[in-house]
């Protein structure tokens, strides 16, 4: 190595590729054929080079003088990345003939981006003009093909192709990676999705520099010519950049097309234009389940059926039959309602009714909003919203009371309203007025007493339960959502005097110090058993539910907290999860699948295991019960195993009388279940 005649020194942003090619010009040769009369016969010139950008050991080290090598950030940042070959050419480069000749070669050339020169302002040559093959870095020099050949000169570039080129340049020199992955996608997607035909390199670049509107008006063009199609549902489909750059424009962009008036030359949009599950639900602005049933129930035509739901797509033709129905069919006047309005008066899901609106079962009407639930049709046959006299709808209802829909619902589970199931076509519940107007006149929400008091529910709450009024409905205490006090004992209380209760609040609403509370060393909050069991909040409640813990509200608890726990109670349920057996354990221990143990959980002790540390596990006296149920009644896998036969086996001398299953109100009988006496398994004789 010390023989060279010549060791090149780098120069500031030149590319590693053309210190290569120097080094091996000096000396007459390729670089492979260099490396190899050196020693390094297993040497790659493309792995070379790349080794060089991210300052790796390579052989090519000692052959260069790398001292005053300055390339841009963004070459040593991506030739790092995994997926450096989406950034850099490492095998076919593109050359400059002019940077060439002028001896030297800058590393922005390297990138799949860049296609013209802006030192000389001609474009890049990709392929030799002699042999017509792609350019290689495994070449006798700057200038020269494989082929000994000179690279001849390349036609001038537009001022526009330009200007494109000395943003991206800027932004490679400047390490602005994301600018360049959010023009890379932006540029991609627009010529997949809108037009391969026109260049879109311009109004992406004035996209991502803030200013969306050169795109806006090109798209605007396509938003005319693919009527009905809607800007939202243009815009859907630059929603699935994963850049944060182009997603923060996308609001700003559909305000835009929204705004635009319509072009004289309008485009149309490729057949190939298509939505994917997330750029549907974008388009319709409706719930993931609604499109995903869309899809899976084929109400629209989608490709790549056999794969999973994320994966399908609908095309132009389909989209744009979805979206005729959103055009109006019908008069302002004639009676309409939503999507969601008939799915929750008939019971059925949207997209049962966007079938029926594609089949022609149910005829659109003008809408005003663009959500896919907001969406009107024309009432059908044998809908109406005729109430009987002395009945309220669920409007009806909050209207009176003030409340929204979930706390009435909640007040008619409670038991403090009653709602008449209404089956008709409407399959709704009716209230009665006269009832609702006593509710109204017997009780008053905390709500509504701290909207006359001005303060919060919460303060209003604890203040007038220290004042020893307590309510008679809420969280807590019944299944009623809100807490509500009866109104005679409010009205003939000074509530002005409760909320300047000094001992027990301060004037800000904050219980001081002197205040009474929950003794801590006898309770803990939810949150806090949760925490020292190592449980989430949601297997707390299992617990709850299966009556291992018991949740209450001691005197002088806060609204704020629902639940508290005995400190002593949550100390022995603590011992006795270390105690629990997973399923897993006690699936290999009885010789069965977990699958199966889980099933003879729930038939024979009606309870579900929790999962705790990462397991599912049941309490080990519960474990103990199904070994035991195990051991003495066997299902067809415990039989099969032990008589080296097949379940199939087993069910065919069943079904001849061979084998006779536990009979039902025999004490190891379970429903839906075969079971065997063990004792009948280990004497029976294979016919």
């Amino acid at each position: 190595m010390t023989n060279l005649a010549f060791l090149p020194k780098a120069l500031p942003g030149e590319s590693a590729g053309s210190l290569l090619l120097r080094l091996s010009q000096a000396h007459t040769e390729r670089p492979s054929a260099l490396l190899m009369a050196l020693g390094h016969s297993n040497c790659s010139i493309q792995g070379s080079i790349r080794k060089l950008y991210s300052g790796l050991p390579t052989p090519v080290l000692s052959l260069v003088d790398t001292q005053n090598w300055a390339p841009s950030k963004s070459t040593t940042v991506l030739a790092k990345a995994r997926n450096a070959k989406k950034w850099l050419e490492y095998l076919h480069p593109s050359v400059c003939p002019d940077c060439a000749q002028e001896g030297w070669l800058p590393d922005t050339h390297d990138f799949h981006l860049i296609t013209c020169c802006t030192r000389h302002g001609k474009q890049l040559r990709t392929h030799c003009n002699h042999c017509g093959d792609p350019v290689r870095w495994n070449r006798f020099g700057l200038n020269r093909c494989h082929c000994t050949k000179e690279f001849g000169d390349t036609e001038e570039a537009s001022p526009a192709e330009l200007a494109v080129t000395r943003q991206l340049e800027e932004w490679i020199r400047s390490g602005k990676t994301d600018a360049l992955a959010a023009y890379q996608e932006l540029e991609a997607l627009l010529k997949e999705r809108i037009s391969a035909e026109d260049s879109w390199a311009e109004a992406a670049i004035s996209w991502i520099l803030g200013d969306p509107l050169p795109a806006a008006k090109r798209l605007n063009a396509y938003l005319t010519g693919a009527a009905p199609l809607g800007s939202r549902a243009l815009v859907a489909a630059l929603s699935s950049a994963s850049s944060p750059l182009l997603q923060q424009a996308l609001p700003q962009l559909h305000e835009m097309l929204d705004s635009l008036p319509d072009t004289q030359h309008p485009e149309s949009l490729p057949n190939s234009f298509h939505l994917g599950n997330s750029e549907l639900r974008f388009a319709l602005g409706c719930k993931a389940l609604t499109v995903e049933m869309l899809l899976k129930n084929q109400v629209l035509d989608n490709t790549l059926a056999k794969r999973s739901l994320t994966q399908r797509q609908v095309f132009l033709p389909e989209l744009k039959r979805l979206y005729s129905c959103f055009a109006p069919q019908t008069s302002q006047k004639t009676h309409s309602l939503t999507l969601a309005q008939l799915a929750a008066s008939t019971k059925r899901k949207t997209h049962e009714l966007i079938s029926d609106l594609l089949a022609g079962d149910l005829t659109a009407a003008p809408a005003d909003s663009w959500r896919l639930e907001d969406w009107r049709v024309v009432a059908p046959d044998g809908y109406t919203d005729d109430v009987p006299d002395g009945y309220s709808t669920l409007a009806m209802a909050q209207s009176i009371l003030g409340v929204n829909s979930q706390y009435i619902a909640g007040f008619r589970r409670s038991g403090l309203l009653t709602g008449h199931h209404q089956r008709n076509k409407n399959n709704r519940y009716l209230y009665k007025t006269a009832e609702l107007h006593s509710f109204r006149e017997k009780y008053i929400s905390a709500g509504d007493i701290a909207s006359l008091t001005s303060s919060s529910v919460t303060v209003v709450t604890d203040k007038l339960r220290f004042a020893g009024i307590q309510p008679v409905s809420g969280p807590g205490i019944d299944s009623s959502p809100v807490f509500l006090f009866l109104r005679q004992v409010i009205e003939k209380e000074d509530l002005s005097a409760v909320l300047s209760i000094k001992e027990g609040y301060s004037t800000s609403g904050r219980r001081p110090k002197s205040a009474p509370r929950v003794d801590s060393s006898l309770w803990m909050t939810g949150g806090e058993a949760a925490e020292a069991l190592g449980l989430t909040a949601q297997q707390l409640y299992q617990l709850v539910d299966k009556q291992d813990l018991v949740a209450t509200r001691p005197e002088h608890a806060s609204s704020k907290v629902s639940n508290y726990f005995l400190r002593k109670q949550v100390s022995k349920m603590k011992g006795k999860l270390a105690r629990m057996v997973t399923v897993d354990n006690l699936a290999a221990k009885c010789g069965v699948t977990p699958r199966r143990v889980l099933g003879r959980l729930w038939r024979l002790l009606k309870t579900k295991p929790i999962n705790y540390q990462g397991a599912a596990c049941i309490d080990h006296k519960e474990a103990a019960i199904l070994e035991e149920h195990f051991f003495r009644y066997w299902d067809d896998q415990q039989a099969a195993a032990c008589l080296d036969a097949t379940a199939a086996d087993i069910h065919n001398w069943k079904r001849l009388g061979h084998l006779t299953p536990l009979p039902e109100g025999h004490p190891g009988f379970l429903e839906n279940r075969v079971l065997f006496d063990c004792e009948q398994i280990k004497t029976f004789r294979r016919p």
